[in-house]
């Protein structure tokens, strides 16, 4: 079982992450926050990845991966543009997703991952 976090200011956007990841993820807890209270849920949790929703990239958004670039993140919005990849990729995140792709492109990066948690954690202990 593994915590995932949502973070995400819209809340209809982020209840429908999660109401789609529990049907792919039934085992896990699902944990949705805003940017506001993000760092002390995930200090409180311990996640195994990290969702992240937004329209726009700023450099709030860029430090706080940078912060968790430890925990798997998956980076989602709407559409990217070359510079806005290469800046969260260097800022730290494992992955990236749009809204429009499939269910199954979806659950295979998320389930990528928390496997990358979990070998971190092996190597760490």
């Amino acid at each position: 079982m593994n915590n995932i976090i949502i973070v995400c200011d819209e809340k209809e956007i982020a209840d429908n992450l999660k109401s789609e990841l529990m049907l792919l993820r039934k085992f896990d807890t699902i944990i949705c926050t805003n940017f506001l209270n993000a760092k002390e849920i995930i200090l409180q949790n311990k996640p195994g990845t990290i969702l992240l929703y937004s329209t726009q990239i700023t450099e709030e958004i860029i430090n706080f991966i940078k912060e968790f670039k430890n925990i798997p993140m998956l980076y989602i919005s709407e559409d990217y543009t070359d510079e806005t990849l290469l800046n969260l990729y260097e800022a730290g995140i494992s992955d990236y997703i749009t809204t429009t792709q499939s269910q199954s492109e979806f659950l295979i990066k998320i389930m990528f991952c928390l496997r990358k948690n979990t070998e971190t954690q092996k190597l760490e202990s």
